[in-house]
């Protein structure tokens, strides 16, 4: 059975997670890999590197002028050929909306995710770092069972 390509988009307004959702499964998808070398800013992460047989790409770097759609294009596409992209955009959809029709052409099933944004009382402040390791954990699922989730584009 062939596995189907899927690009998930990590998606909210700024300072809502999307890195460090995209960090925490970079943790869970490739334990053994030194984090901190993947990374060429702290905390951010562009990297291609197999995971289940499958090449992934991860893609942290979502913010408008940070080139993400040259790097997903050139390197994650048409260089790695990955089957998985994890990438992080902004809600408004300038790092999404321009590589949607390449995305498609190149048969990939296309699914967005948020990060939780949760309003406390008073000035506690929830654990973020919880909220995203518990969505990264959301995504591997969608990773691990995508030819059973999701249909596949005609």
């Amino acid at each position: 059975m062939r596995k189907m390509k899927i690009c998930i988009f990590v998606k909210g307004a700024s300072n809502r997670g999307k890195t460090t959702t995209i960090v925490s499964l970079a943790k869970l998808i490739w334990p053994s890999v030194d984090i901190e070398l993947m990374a060429k800013q702290p905390q951010e992460i562009r990297y291609c590197h197999p995971w289940n047989e499958a090449p992934v790409a991860l893609c942290s770097k979502g913010d408008p002028g940070s080139n993400s759609l040259k790097w997903i294009k050139e390197t994650a596409i048409e260089l790695n050929h990955c089957e998985i992209i994890v990438a992080a955009c902004r809600r408004g959809g300038s790092t999404q909306d321009p590589l949607l029709p390449y995305l498609q052409e190149k048969g990939y099933t296309i699914t967005e995710v948020y990060p939780s944004m949760i309003k406390v009382p008073g000035n506690h402040q929830p654990d973020y770092k919880n909220l995203a390791q518990a969505l990264a954990q959301q995504i591997l699922y969608i990773m691990i069972n995508r030819n059973t989730l999701l249909i596949e584009p005609k």
